[in-house]
């Protein structure tokens, strides 16, 4: 069971495209976006400021609301599809998965049951960072650090 502690983040600005898509259709979506919001970045003459991340808007039943973003230095200038975004900047409850993107719903719903277990409510979308490039680290060792932005 990952660990969990509340921390402060800063406010990054990021590079990103938002969508909606069926559950099943966020790896594919991801797989798409990561490479085009790349390139926007690098041929805008800016260079990232850190791994690639994915915030979540809406959970529903059937589809999700995400940004999938890259963060930069200073705001973006929206190029094609690829606008300006922002996550941080307050505290959040945080905890690191180790393991499979199909298994990280178990961190997400663990980290949930604690925020509560700690009466704090949370205070806006959801995000996650991917610590590690899934074509060089095997499947399950792969780490994803998860926020939940905290009222």
């Amino acid at each position: 069971m990952p660990e969990f502690e509340f921390r402060q983040t800063a406010q990054q600005h990021t590079a990103a495209m938002k969508m909606t898509r069926p559950l099943d259709g966020i790896g594919p979506a991801m797989g798409e976006a990561f490479p085009k919001i790349y390139h926007a970045v690098i041929s805008s003459g800016v260079e990232p400021a850190g791994m690639p991340l994915a915030r979540y808007f809406d959970f529903g039943e059937e589809t999700t609301t995400f940004e999938c973003a890259i963060p930069v230095p200073e705001p973006f200038m929206a190029v094609g599809e690829v606008g300006p975004s922002e996550i941080g900047g307050g505290e959040a409850a945080f905890a690191i998965h180790v393991g499979p993107y199909h298994t990280i719903g178990q961190t997400w719903a663990a980290l949930n049951a604690w925020v509560t277990e700690q009466g704090r409510s949370p205070a806006g979308p959801f995000w996650e960072v991917y610590v590690d490039d899934p074509q060089e680290t095997s499947e399950d060792e792969l780490k994803t650090e998860l926020y939940i932005p905290l009222a």
